[in-house]
């Protein structure tokens, strides 16, 4: 997810009134929390875990949501489930530009930056600048949530089982 880049980018806006919260008690969690630890004068936040229940009210109390920042090649192909519960939520997104992400934005929409991966200044700039907009559209995202409606998924589907059958026949 590059939480390293969470991280560093944290370190970054340490001066600036940004708290930054992580949740999550992955593989690297005993790595993070040593390099949280190693500047205790960031403003981070951890919570191991948080109810699947809770989630969406952490979500809907954040000024900006982060979705993931790493530089490997699986990144670059995967949205997480997370950034789609951002943005059925509403809320402004941070997340790492790549070629997954763009078949869903174009990285012009309101309230939503796309950085690059790995860059700790990109994001520390991305959410000082969503942080500082108060501008945004309330509620935001709504074009891109209804192309995941039930109603357009299903007529999707519909297509491709008819096109799939009239290639069989």
């Amino acid at each position: 997810h590059g939480i390293d880049t969470i991280v560093a980018a944290a370190r970054l806006t340490q001066k600036q009134p940004i708290r930054w919260v992580i949740v999550g008690q992955g593989q690297d969690a005993p790595r993070i929390d040593a390099l949280i630890t190693e500047t205790p004068e960031i403003n981070i936040e951890r919570h191991m875990w948080i109810a699947y229940e809770d989630l969406r009210n952490e979500i809907a109390r954040a000024d900006v949501c982060l979705g993931i920042f790493g530089e490997g090649q699986k990144s670059a192909r995967v949205i997480p489930n997370k950034v789609f519960q951002i943005l059925a939520a509403g809320r402004p997104l941070v997340t790492r530009d790549g070629p997954a992400i763009r078949e869903l934005l174009t990285g012009t929409e309101p309230a939503i930056k796309l950085v690059r991966a790995g860059n700790a200044s990109d994001l520390a700039d991305a959410v000082t600048a969503l942080c500082e907009d108060a501008t945004s559209p309330q509620p935001l995202h709504e074009d891109i949530v209804e192309r995941f409606s039930e109603a357009v998924l299903a007529q999707e589907w519909q297509m491709l089982v008819l096109e799939a059958a009239r290639e069989g026949s």
